[in-house]
């Protein structure tokens, strides 16, 4: 998922009940608590970011469970490392207009990284690349959070039965 700041992974909720099980969710550029900080604070650089949560994912899904790493994922080349590496993988195209972003940003991320304050952020002095071809794209701006989280879900329940 990308776009952490305002894109949507904030309201997703922490746990979900699915096929009788939990899945947890990490949320953040630091699994929500699990990897230490690298390069700014808080935060990694993309790359290293994305292969991170790929390694805490890829432990995870070895004892069949199941991962969802929420993600700010700006370089498509990371997110294909990662897809290369790991068997089954969802990739999850949070796709929210970067005014909507800015618009629902409750930490001022985005105002901060206008005024020069936070370097190298994805939409603002950073790239995004969006992804050629994801499993599921949620529009966070045209549906709501049930719609989206349906739409994972039914993604994840999709791999799970081939």
């Amino acid at each position: 998922m990308n776009n952490e700041a305002g894109g949507g992974s904030e309201a997703a909720p922490a746990r979900v009940p699915f096929l009788g099980q939990i899945l947890e969710f990490r949320n953040g550029p630091r699994g929500g608590g699990l990897l230490p900080s690298c390069s700014l604070p808080g935060y990694c650089a993309g790359d290293e970011n994305i292969r991170r949560s790929g390694f805490v994912a890829g432990l995870l899904t070895r004892h069949d469970l199941i991962a969802l790493a929420a993600a700010i994922s700006p370089y498509r080349v990371a997110r294909d490392k990662v897809r290369a590496s790991r068997g089954d993988f969802v990739e999850v195209y949070v796709n929210t207009p970067l005014e909507v972003c800015e618009a629902r940003d409750p930490k001022g991320l985005y105002r901060k990284a206008r005024a020069g304050e936070l370097p190298t952020f994805t939409g603002i002095d950073d790239p995004y690349e969006p992804p050629l071809r994801a499993e599921v794209e949620c529009r966070t701006d045209r549906e709501s959070l049930e719609e989206s989280i349906a739409k994972v879900l039914a993604a994840i329940d999709r791999v799970l039965e081939e």
